[in-house]
């Protein structure tokens, strides 16, 4: 509900109900997700000595990033689709089989032997199950508005949570296993299966799954839509006498609640140039995160910091991704009474800064930068959410808009941003590291701004 200065608290329940156990179901779905996303980094130089690339040429497996985040993308869209096709709760009934195929896929990574070919196509369903397991998530959260702000920053904590630990269990596991990686993807699989458990949950625990609730809200909407008013489910609706239901239809018809003409051109334009915004935003951003993220690791061996021990190495990625963890959390209760606005300025403008001071000034401790580094950027996701969300409407449609243009916008960048990254190392070695990673900050701000200044729909 909204309290008496206007901001909204917890127990807000506009909009359709879901049970705070669903929403926390989901929201520790996305544990896993983020270990799914960042695996790869931190594993990338055990996995590429079996393909036959080599620890000190690992940059050349940047395409196993564009693979992954092509599955990503793949997963994001057919999600999308397959929602549309569904209907009401379609995004609810999506979350427990995205979740099966990614882990089954992720159990046989570390099966995949010296082929490449193979390995690939793990990676690949690993994020095509990812890529639908983040849209759904993203858009029962943000329809459900209850505090849509600060359950957004939850479910995205809860995302760097995983990633935290994807690296810190990589580095536990070459430790106390003397190099191998099976303890790792086997508290990975205890991960997903415990996210499996909590979704199925929702249809005993709680006032009711979530699907039954969207499912609930879009029987309202379809209702709505043949002429019943919207507080009427459409079962009651079916029970109504025809004469009933025909003065209904013909209230409906009425010219006070015809539906509006077509949007003019430049309407269309505009709103267009809002879903392009979002698009590219969210690109640049996700492409951002996990390209540092991903190739921290590495970075580490090429620069000398990890001496050689693969260990020291993840400790550098563990760093970034307990950051961006602890900034999100942070930012739960920042939510609630600093506009997304200001957090996405806070954002951008501390991330500049400090790829700035890394040029300009010798700065030891590649593990405390790179926790700057996460802490800086943690909070724009779920502030980018929050603010398309806004630009695209407000309502349950402009949700899941956001929600699917933003997803799909930060697969793209998952997809090119670090393959480019790895490419740039490649060639000019890891000093080029930290520029390539300021001028995707600059472009991140450019398109974050372009979305701040676009008005409302």
């Amino acid at each position: 509900m909204e309290s008496a200065t206007g901001r909204r608290g917890w127990g807000d329940d506009s909009g359709p109900y879901v049970s705070t156990y669903a929403l926390l179901s989901v929201c520790c779905s996305f544990v896993y997700l983020g270990v799914s996303v960042a695996f790869l980094g931190a594993t990338l130089p055990q996995l590429l000595p079996s393909t036959g690339s080599g620890a000190a040429g690992s940059t050349r497996g940047g395409w196993l990033f564009g693979v992954a985040g092509a599955g990503y993308f793949v997963g994001a869209v057919g999600n999308g689709w397959l929602v549309g096709c569904l209907g009401g709760g379609g995004a609810w009934s999506l979350l427990v089989p995205s979740l099966v195929i990614s882990a089954a896929a992720l159990l046989a990574v570390p099966w995949s032997g010296r082929q490449q070919w193979l390995l690939a196509l793990l990676l690949f369903g690993t994020r095509v199950g990812a890529g639908s397991l983040d849209v759904s998530g993203n858009a029962v959260v943000a329809q459900a508005k209850r505090a849509t702000g600060a359950w957004m920053q939850l479910l995205h904590a809860l995302f760097s949570v995983g990633a935290t630990l994807a690296p810190l269990l990589a580095s536990l596991s070459l430790r106390w296993t003397h190099g191998g990686m099976a303890m790792a993807f086997g508290c990975y699989m205890g991960m997903a299966g415990v996210s499996m458990l909590l979704l199925l949950g929702t249809r005993w625990v709680g006032n009711g799954s979530g699907r039954a609730a969207m499912r609930a809200d879009h029987r309202a909407v379809e209702a709505k839509e043949d002429g019943v008013p919207a507080d009427v489910s459409k079962d009651v609706a079916v029970e109504m006498p025809s004469s009933t239901r025909g003065r209904a239809a013909a209230n409906a018809s009425r010219p006070d609640s015809m539906p509006a003409p077509p949007a003019s051109y430049p309407s269309r334009l505009l709103h267009a140039a809002r879903l392009l915004a979002v698009l590219c935003a969210f690109a640049l951003y996700a492409g951002y995160e996990v390209s540092l993220g991903g190739w921290l690791t590495t970075y580490a061996h090429l620069t000398g910091y990890a001496a050689g021990n693969a260990a020291h190495a993840d400790d550098v990625a563990t760093a970034f991704w307990a950051a961006v963890a602890t900034g999100r959390l942070l930012a739960v209760p920042l939510s609630l009474w600093v506009s997304p606005v200001a957090l996405l300025a806070a954002d951008v403008v501390a991330s500049l800064s400090l790829w700035v001071a890394r040029q300009l000034f010798s700065m030891n401790g590649l593990a405390v930068a790179a926790a700057a580094w996460g802490l800086a950027l943690a909070p724009a996701y779920a502030a980018s959410m929050g603010l398309s969300v806004r630009r695209l409407g407000g309502d349950e449609r402009a949700a899941v808009e956001a929600a699917a243009w933003a997803t799909v916008g930060a697969t793209l960048g998952e997809m090119l941003l670090p393959w480019i990254a790895g490419r740039i190392m490649s060639r000019w070695g890891a000093r080029s590291f930290p520029l390539t990673n300021f001028v995707y900050v600059a472009l991140w701000g450019s398109c974050s701004l372009t979305l701040v200044l676009l008005p409302n729909r």
